[in-house]
């Protein structure tokens, strides 16, 4: 319901009368009038209708499809409408989404987000089915399994060859880059044929001996004086060490010993040996090896004289006991027991023959005495007997490679 203050000029005319004159109707004040069915105003010339409160509110329900145009001016949204200014730093807009999950090689890693890739881990191979999706598969210790068969992997260590069939072959066609000389002399089709320079010499060992042939250059055998056949042991280097006048100790046990090397392989090839005490006797002498070496004792290290002064150094020990060893090495066993008659020394000098005992195991036939590594010991052993005023004379001979 509305009240309408109507300012206007009515003119009416009454049935059946004839008035010639305006009559001009002046509504002073608003009229309070309430519609009844259907009101038609006609007016002519400006009509100006004001509401009684302000803003003008019309209250309107919606039927069919309304069209909105033309409009002008500030157009309020409902309280709480999203806009762009009620939206967080970071996100107004796709683009800076987008860079914010597009992130450049070597960024840093703090601060950043985005979608995480799953890795399954198992102690074994993982199974498969074709046509499926699964996770990365990962080891327990964070390794990624990944197909290798398609790429050239670094290889370490001993690798194992297996050929398909036997026996294995393989078609040489060179040595150290040079083809090598088949089908000539006496060798035969497929057997290299080897040429030795005019300053070296072949070397043939059965174990025992070996001989010296000499460059391909020289006559025929029949005068060939190249060719020579030499004992093996004589082209090693050779040392040798004594003492002279060694008194052995009351009770002695080990009184002369020879010690390995940890980097030469020693062979023992002659050991001598002499001496005198207070009245002539017999003594037995014990060749004993040992797996161990000995410790204590009182001792001499004997200076190892080279055969040829251009050998190396050597490297086994050699020892002259005064007093005995505190311990032994354990004893492999006795290699040789030998009784030595000795002459005694009077006031006025030796009286009686002397005489000595000599071991020799460089006969080009039986293998020496071989010691190898430090552990490993070749003694001279009295066996507790007391030698009286004894004076002994020892020597040895080995060779080392």
């Amino acid at each position: 319901m509305k009240k309408i203050s109507l300012f206007f000029l009515f003119f009416t005319s009454l049935a059946r009368a004839d008035i010639s004159t305006s009559i001009i109707q002046s509504i002073a004040n608003p009229v309070a009038c309430t519609q009844s069915g259907s009101w038609s105003v006609n007016s002519t010339g400006t009509s100006t209708v004001n509401q009684g409160t302000s803003p003008w509110v019309s209250s309107c329900s919606q039927s069919g499809t309304w069209n909105i145009n033309n409009l002008s001016g500030t157009v309020s949204l409902p309280t709480g409408a999203a806009t762009s200014a009620l939206q967080t730093t970071g996100n107004t807009s796709l683009s800076t989404i987008a860079s914010a999950l597009t992130l450049a090689s070597g960024s840093t890693t703090s601060g950043q987000t985005g979608n995480m890739t799953m890795g399954a881990v198992s102690t074994s191979l993982p199974t498969y089915t074709n046509g499926q999706t699964n996770y990365l598969s990962l080891t327990p210790s964070g390794a990624l399994r990944v197909d290798s068969s398609f790429t050239t992997q670094p290889v370490s260590g001993t690798v194992t060859a297996n050929q398909g069939g036997a026996p294995w072959s393989e078609n040489v066609t060179q040595f150290g880059g040079t083809n090598i000389s088949t089908g000539t002399g006496a060798s035969g089709t497929g057997i290299p044929r080897v040429t030795v320079s005019n300053d070296s010499k072949v070397l043939l060992w059965d174990g025992t001996e070996t001989a010296a042939i000499a460059a391909a250059s020289t006559p025929p055998l029949s005068s060939d004086t190249g060719l020579t056949v030499s004992n093996r042991v004589g082209l090693m280097a050779t040392y040798a060490a004594s003492i002279t006048g060694l008194a052995s100790a009351s009770s002695a046990t080990d009184i002369f010993t020879i010690t390995g090397s940890s980097s030469k392989t020693i062979r023992v090839t002659k050991i001598r040996l002499s001496g005198t005490e207070s009245s002539p006797g017999a003594v037995d002498f014990y060749l004993i090896k040992r797996s161990s070496a000995n410790s204590g004792g009182t001792s001499t290290t004997r200076t190892a004289v080279p055969y040829d002064s251009s050998d190396s150094s050597a490297t086994a020990t050699v020892r002259a006991y005064s007093a005995n060893p505190s311990s032994l090495g354990t004893a492999v066993g006795t290699l040789a027991t030998e009784r030595l008659s000795i002459a005694a020394i009077g006031s006025g000098g030796a009286t009686g023959l002397n005489s000595y005992l000599e071991w020799d195991f460089g006969d080009q036939i039986r293998k020496p005495v071989v010691l190898r590594g430090t552990s490993q010991v070749l003694a001279i052993n009295l066996n507790g007997v007391t030698v009286t005023q004894s004076l002994f004379d020892i020597w040895i001979e080995w060779t080392e490679e």
